[in-house]
């Protein structure tokens, strides 16, 4: 079985604010020591900008968007890379440790067992 990637960006994700997760301002969105500036797709840490890809970018957008919600990795595929065909794959799990990583959220991001992944309301 072959299975297509669609890397296409989400704009309803990029594009709509986040709820419930902090202050916001025109096309900012405050999380924790986090400032996502949603109409640049930029996000700083500390005052720091912080280097993400495109694809982590829509991750953390659906994140915030449900914050403390569960999402379950085909939720994700699908939300994120536009994959519905069910398949096995790692690739949620490498982008959430590596958001974890880049963006001080280990404790923020959570791992619910069997089931997916929640960031924390604020």
């Amino acid at each position: 079985m072959t299975v297509l990637w669609n890397f296409r960006p989400c704009r309803g994700i990029l594009n709509h604010k986040a709820k419930e997760t902090g202050n916001r301002q025109a096309g900012m969105i405050h999380y924790k020591d986090l400032i996502i500036d949603t109409e640049e797709q930029r996000v700083y840490r500390q005052g720091e900008q912080v280097h993400i890809t495109q694809t982590e970018y829509r991750l953390l957008m659906v994140l915030l968007n449900g914050a403390g919600r569960v999402y379950s990795r085909a939720e994700l595929l699908h939300r994120v890379w536009d994959v519905t065909a069910p398949i096995q794959t790692r690739t949620v799990d490498i982008h959430i440790a590596r958001l974890r990583q880049k963006l001080g959220l280990q404790g923020e991001i959570r791992s619910v067992m069997r089931k997916g992944y929640s960031l924390k309301r604020r």
